[in-house]
């Protein structure tokens, strides 16, 4: 009956929840304890899809609450500089020749006709077609040259090379009107509860596991007058008509390629052989030039990395995308730890190369895992182990006064890093001996070289010394007293005789 209550009162909990919340999340002062999200809840955090409007309503165990809407999607696109493309000219050449019947149509009279070509225009039919001429009735082989020529400046065509999605999402709390915004992308965001009005010091890590959207944008960017334009264009070395990049000339030798020529042209057949053919299509760049306002452009351009890359913000209907909420280092297999720190001692050398360290020795270990923590330096980790092991935290950059505060563990450590020097370029086994740690207490000295490697090996070769000179020594005497004993013998022996 009790376990009955309990479901049904965990219901009308989520029922009210879901008239604002699409995913509720409870904490308590150091972690999450529950998730709830499509009339589902668990102590763990599995991933669960977010859309634009989407409200997480983080909550403790007062009723205080933190409310994140998810305000947009954006994306941070790369495009690169592939070719340049232009307007072109199209010019036509044409060359006949009579033929008595077909077969003689399809080989000897075209060759016949591409020679009128060079001899008329310096030019290679490109394309033939044999026609039957009704006024004469017979075969005329037609040799026409088709020739495309830029015309006018180039246009840079950038290609799409890379895309990262993120989110923008705003945080609400329900005790004021105070609002945060901030993104997350492929990176983990930790959230700090600390920060807002919940009585709660958890720092929620947000991990984005993918980011989609169902239109997404052109492949291409066309740039005119230091003006970005979507595009559907060619690949490269693929021209196409009807696409930009119909003609492409080649960044570094200028070399020209253009779109299959063998359909161009709306020609009008004529007796002689020669017709007059126009090009019903213009060419894009002209087209675009025409119809400019027509086309998209990108939102904002975050930077221009070199001439040839740029990378553009971008934003989509219709997008969701796929998120996790966990532990510090949005990895629920990093378990949080319980235990006390202390802070041990430090390292800094200024002429060994090596980098500064501080260490935290770990006890009353109730629960192993990781302690968390902010610094206004800069470590190699951002935990603390609760273990029987003392943690070094190895600086990236020197630095001589450190503010360690773990939130876990409601503790704040204020550590002044101080370097020795030895002011001379010193063999690495010197360094070794005068880089050494500075302790704060004899006691804590103590207890590093009771621990340190080299008072280990020292000790236990000087119990070996000391356990060889004894027992040389019990070897020695036992022999002595066999001698002196043989002595006496052989004495009173000569006394007998």
């Amino acid at each position: 009956m009790a376990f009955g209550t309990l479901v049904m009162a965990v219901g009308f909990l989520l029922m009210g929840y879901r008239e604002a919340c699409d995913i509720v999340v409870t904490v308590d002062s150091n972690h999450i304890t529950m998730l709830c999200h499509d009339s589902h809840c668990s102590p763990d955090s599995s991933p669960f899809v977010v859309n634009k409007g989407s409200e997480i309503c983080i909550e403790d165990d007062h009723g205080k609450r933190v409310s994140l809407v998810v305000s947009d999607f954006v994306w941070v696109t790369k495009y690169e500089l592939v070719y340049y493309t232009s307007e072109y000219n199209v010019t036509f050449f044409y060359a006949c020749e009579c033929c008595e019947d077909h077969e003689h149509c399809e080989h000897d009279c075209n060759v016949q006709a591409d020679a009128k070509l060079q001899a008329a225009h310096s030019v290679s039919a490109n394309h033939y077609e044999c026609l039957w001429n009704e006024f004469q009735n017979g075969t005329v082989s037609c040799g026409m040259f088709k020739q495309v020529t830029k015309s006018g400046p180039l246009y840079e065509v950038l290609h799409k090379t890379e895309q990262k999605g993120w989110i923008k999402f705003t945080a609400r709390e329900s005790s004021s009107s105070r609002e945060t915004k901030f993104i997350v992308g492929e990176s983990v965001y930790d959230l700090d509860l600390s920060n807002f009005n919940i009585r709660s010091n958890d720092i929620i890590s947000i991990t984005v596991h993918n980011v989609s959207s169902e239109a997404m944008p052109l492949q291409s960017l066309l740039r005119h007058n230091a003006e970005l334009y979507y595009a559907n264009s060619s690949q490269f070395d693929e021209p196409k008509e009807g696409f930009f990049g119909d003609i492409q000339i080649a960044l570094n030798t200028n070399e020209e390629k253009h779109f299959d020529l063998s359909a161009l042209g709306d020609c009008e057949y004529l007796e002689s052989c020669y017709r007059n053919c126009s090009v019903p299509q213009p060419s894009m760049i002209g087209a675009f030039l025409r119809r400019k306002n027509e086309f998209e452009q990108p939102r904002a351009v975050i930077k221009n990395t070199s001439p040839s890359v740029v990378e553009v913000l971008e934003t989509h209907k219709s997008s969701s995308a796929t998120i996790q909420l966990g532990s510090w280092g949005g990895s629920l297999e990093q378990k949080r730890g319980k235990c006390n720190v202390e802070y041990f001692g430090s390292y800094g050398c200024m002429d060994c190369g090596d980098s500064a360290s501080i260490v935290f020795n770990a006890s009353n270990v109730e629960t192993p895992g990781f302690v968390p923590f902010r610094s206004n330096c800069s470590f190699q980790r951002n935990t603390v182990i609760c273990s029987s092991e003392p943690t070094e935290l190895v600086m990236k950059e020197s630095a001589t006064v450190c503010n360690i505060r773990m939130f876990t563990l409601n503790k704040e450590f204020t550590v002044s890093v101080r370097y020795s020097t030895l002011g001379r370029i010193v063999k690495p086994r010197e360094k070794e001996q005068k880089c050494t740690m500075m302790f704060r207490s004899y006691g804590a000295a103590f207890g590093h070289l009771v621990t340190s490697k080299i008072f280990v090996v020292t000790f236990i070769g000087i119990i070996l010394i000391l356990s060889i000179c004894s027992f040389l020594y019990v070897v020695l005497a036992s022999v002595r007293k066999r001698k002196a004993f043989y002595n006496v013998e052989n004495e009173e022996e000569l006394v007998r005789m």
